[in-house]
């Protein structure tokens, strides 16, 4: 929710720059290059979306992408969301009284890190049999992908973090380009 609503308020605050700059009214040359000046020291958003190019538009995308990534990461790693510690109590007395069948059902009504992981040492004993070493490694590894899980959110943001200055320097040496053949056509090259 939080995505849409950054979103919906940088489309507004493009939206209301780019409207402003509607096109200026023809002046005097001498008038002209005044209001330039003016123009050129206060510079708009939209006036910076616009001069940006074709290139604004991803990387428009991309902030809104890190800001979004960046809250639901905060979000879904919420100890309280995460550990479930609220169910330890319970868990507790149903594994000290062996009714390993009601604590893989508390376990499986409340999916989390803690759960999930005391789960899958639970799926390991078979017939009454108390198999600690194959417990401990299964639990070991459920907690291994229960932490890679919670943590993907941080790989995409970080492609973000890689995709985002490449578009930046390609729009920067794309406009370098056309300012140069701009510099070459009007025969200051030379």
């Amino acid at each position: 929710y939080m995505a849409v609503l950054v979103l919906g308020l940088l489309l507004t605050v493009v939206w209301n720059t780019v409207a402003q700059d509607g096109p200026e009214p023809a002046t005097e040359p001498k008038v002209a290059a005044v209001e330039e000046t003016k123009t050129a020291t206060k510079m708009t958003l939209g006036g910076l979306w616009t001069q940006g190019g074709w290139t604004m538009y991803p990387l428009g995308l991309l902030s809104v992408a890190a800001v979004g990534l960046t809250i639901y990461g905060f979000m879904s790693t919420q100890s309280r969301k995460m550990l479930g510690t609220d169910h330890v109590p319970t868990l507790q007395q149903e594994l000290m009284n062996l009714h390993v069948d009601e604590a893989k059902a508390i376990c499986n009504g409340s999916p989390g890190l803690l759960t999930n992981t005391l789960n899958a040492g639970l799926d390991r004993l078979s017939d009454g049999v108390l198999d600690v070493p194959s417990m401990e490694k299964a639990m070991e590894e459920a907690s291994i992908e229960e932490t890679q899980g919670g943590l993907r959110v941080i790989s995409y943001l970080s492609i973000v973090a890689q995709l985002a200055p490449m578009l930046g320097l390609l729009g920067t040496v794309s406009g370098m380009i056309k300012a140069f053949q701009k510099i070459g056509l009007g025969g200051m090259g030379k």
